[in-house]
């Protein structure tokens, strides 16, 4: 992923279907040192790895010592640097700012963020966001006396709204009076978001790293300035035939999602896809061509062979059938938001990526490994066309904008208040005219205030709770004094197939006013997810999903999903704040929505009245703490807790909401639950569950163990509440 950190639950390195073909591109390559004048003596020692403070970690009990005289910089400077750069990309990123974001990078990562940032202006849309600390696990630094000089780290990507991830990032110094720039920056990519383990270093007794000359072969298979083209070359022909050639493999992230032979596969539905990378810069991008000044450094690594960044480029040329033409929608585009809104009988797209490979010593039976990537778009153009929109039918793409202006007027958005002070928000489809409206759960969860805008009539309402489901995730409401409001248009599920054209419809960013919309095509049918919830520490297995390439964002929970007659055929789950699913053990990397089918019968045992094991109707018992497992931390000094847990099992009081049944108790946060009821507590999932069957009103007694490990008993009576 490139150093603007997406706020996305499509895919992770790019956020609408532009920035998921440049995803889906895996481009990589070309590679030069900065040092290759001054090669180090080679060593087998572990490289220092640093905590954000740059003191040393394992790798022995070597300590970093301090540059020698004419040194630009040490590995314990590192920390510090990234610390400031991930500052300045912050605030860039929340501003949309190409002079601020441009200040802390340089060369072909510039270009490739530049051209973000202008297709989210452009499209007047930000899909830049959510903060993230990139804290250094490992530094290469190479013994460098003169500038341009460079290092390269290997960095913990932890960010606020995704899982945490593994980035290689390369800064360059040109002058001493400049500041270090970022260079280059590629995700670790791997089965699952952990990644794959990145090889150690040849260091020496400093922990100064070997650079290498990029035409030099070193012993290696190939010279690393011609990996670029070995791996364009292999990409080209894995797009066309579906398989890597021999001497080469690579991760394609979770899934393979990012396999360049999904490429054309994803575009089947419109017309005949070409799919073309290329080692040459072209002359967009010539300022990240490899130089001094644009170090995509060589490394050796211990075991003899060597770790190469290096940067590549693809074409993507989609041809839309004959009589066909894909309509560009003006935001949250269909085929990316560089391009302006019009119908194309073409749309060809330029992106460019830069990677990172293991190149093992020559004799090895290793292929040449490619580990990680991070793709943007750089150009996306298009002929002018024609004809019908092709948004009937199925299969490919549909003229996203006028499909969302039907279904609109049949939306509400949803505002709610958490714990007394939090804000979150998300979307609903309105199932009668009198104001019953269907959304997920996790939207309405815990909330301690809602209100409810017609999107039809722009009315706001009050609301309440009418029941919900929590392990199928839907949730019914009243809105309150509500007459004469417009009703969606219910389609079926059941005749829902993979690669039929559908739009994502919702609330993305919680921004409210005209619904956000999302055109792509169905994956998969049947997947699951495990949805978290960090409120209560609880977790459910989701079912029978429909998965999509549609750019579902944070916000658009809640909202329909619908086929390219506008009937809705699903219910928008997106992970957001405080709610997150993974599929197959990794961060998903799609769209998800349940099945309208399954929605609207959960909805009408809900209505009915109908309380089951799994469904909740009425009222609910609220007692009003954010718990934990004991000991896991998660708030407050460094997000360590308290130190060791009292006790093992319960439910740790993360925080207490305000004037609640826990807070007039006496509860406090670093408290642990045992027991309510007369019932164990064991977990926060069962703290959940007790409480979820008790009745609103209701004293019960509630034991806990306090910070201290003191033993402590109270009477508690329970609030009425939110859904849990």
């Amino acid at each position: 992923m490139s150093n603007t950190r997406r706020n996305s639950s499509s895919l992770p390195w790019g956020s609408g279907v532009a920035a998921a073909v440049a995803a889906l591109s895996l481009l990589l390559a070309a590679c030069s040192s900065p040092d290759a004048s001054k090669p180090v003596p080679v060593t087998t020692s572990t490289s220092t790895s640093l905590s954000s403070g740059g003191k040393a970690q394992g790798g022995g009990t070597r300590t970093t010592v301090p540059p020698s005289s004419g040194q630009v910089i040490a590995p314990g400077d590192v920390a510090s640097i990234v610390a400031s750069d991930t500052t300045i990309n912050n605030r860039a990123n929340a501003s949309l700012s190409i002079p601020l974001q441009n200040s802390h990078e340089t060369c072909l990562q510039q270009i490739l963020d530049d051209a973000t940032y202008r297709g989210d202006q452009a499209a007047g849309s930000n899909t830049l966001g959510g903060s993230f600390d990139q804290v250094p696990s490992r530094a290469f630094v190479p013994h460098e006396a003169g500038y341009p000089a460079f290092f390269t780290v290997l960095a913990e990507d932890r960010a606020t709204t995704q899982p945490t991830t593994s980035n290689l990032l390369t800064y360059v110094k040109k002058s001493p009076s400049t500041p270090w720039k970022l260079a280059s920056s590629s995700e670790i990519l791997g089965p699952t978001n952990e990644g794959v383990a990145v090889p150690a270093a040849a260091t020496d007794s400093e922990d100064y790293t070997t650079s290498l000359d990029p035409a030099v072969s070193y012993g290696l298979v190939t010279a690393p300035d011609k990996v670029a083209a070995r791996v364009a070359a292999a990409f080209t022909s894995e797009a066309i035939s579906g398989k890597l050639p021999a001497g080469i493999s690579a991760q394609f992230g979770p899934k393979n999602v990012a396999d360049p032979h999904s490429i054309a596969a994803s575009y089947a539905g419109v017309g005949t896809v070409s799919v073309q990378f290329t080692a040459s810069v072209p002359a967009i991008a010539a300022a990240g061509a490899p130089s001094r000044d644009c170090p995509y450094p060589s490394i050796r690594l211990a075991n003899g062979g060597a770790l190469v960044t290096f940067a590549v480029f693809e074409e993507v040329v989609v041809h839309v059938r004959t009589g066909n033409v894909v309509v560009q929608p003006s935001d949250r585009s269909a085929l990316g938001e560089l391009l302006p809104p019009g119908n194309y009988s073409s749309i060809t797209m330029l992106a460019g990526d830069m990677g990172v490979a293991i190149v093992p010593p020559s004799g090895s039976s290793s292929p040449i490994e490619v580990i990680g990537q991070a793709s943007e778009d750089l150009t996306e153009t298009g002929v002018l066309g024609s004809g019908s929109s092709g948004s009937s039918g199925s299969g490919g793409l549909v003229d996203a904008s006028s499909i969302a202006k039907r279904v609109d007027s049949g939306l509400v958005d949803i505002n709610v208040t958490l714990n007394g002070n939090e804000e979150a928000a998300g979307a609903g489809m309105v199932l009668t005219s009198k104001g019953e409206v269907l959304t997920n759960n996790h939207v309405v969860e815990g909330a301690t205030s809602i209100s409810v805008t017609d999107v039809g009539s722009g009315r706001t309402y009050g609301a309440k709770f009418v029941g919900y489901d929590r392990t199928s995730d839907v949730a019914v409401l009243q809105l309150e004094r509500a007459s004469g409001l417009k009703t969606v248009s219910l389609g079926s599920s059941s005749g829902v197939s993979t690669g039929e054209a559908v739009v994502g419809i919702g609330n993305a960013g919680g921004s409210g006013g005209t619904p956000s919309y999302a055109g792509g095509s169905v994956v998969a049918l049947g997947q699951s997810i495990t949805a978290s919830d960090q409120g209560d520490g609880t977790s459910e297995n989701l079912t029978g999903l429909i998965e999509t390439n549609a750019d579902i964002q944070p916000g658009d929970s809640g909202g329909p999903l619908v086929n390219s007659s506008g009937k809705v055929i699903g219910m928008d789950t997106a992970a957001s704040a405080g709610f997150s699913f993974e599929q197959g053990g990794s961060s998903t990397t799609q769209g998800f929505s349940i099945p309208i089918a399954t929605a609207l019968k959960i909805a009408g045992e809900i209505i009915s009245g109908d309380s089951s094991s799994t469904v909740h109707v009425g009222p609910t018992s609220f007692l009003g703490v954010n718990v934990i497992s004991p000991g896991s931390g998660g708030y407050g000094f460094g997000g360590g807790g308290f130190g060791s847990a009292p006790v093992s099992s319960g439910a740790e009081i993360a925080s207490v909401v305000s004037g609640s049944p826990a807070s007039q108790a006496g509860l406090a946060q670093g408290d642990t639950i045992t027991s309510l009821g007369g019932q164990s507590v064991t977990s926060p999932s069962s703290l959940t569950t007790i409480i979820e069957n008790e009745k609103p009103g209701t004293s019960v007694p509630l034991a806990y163990v306090d910070s201290s490990g003191a033993r402590q008993t109270v009477s508690v009576q329970l609030a009425s509440g939110p859904p849990q």
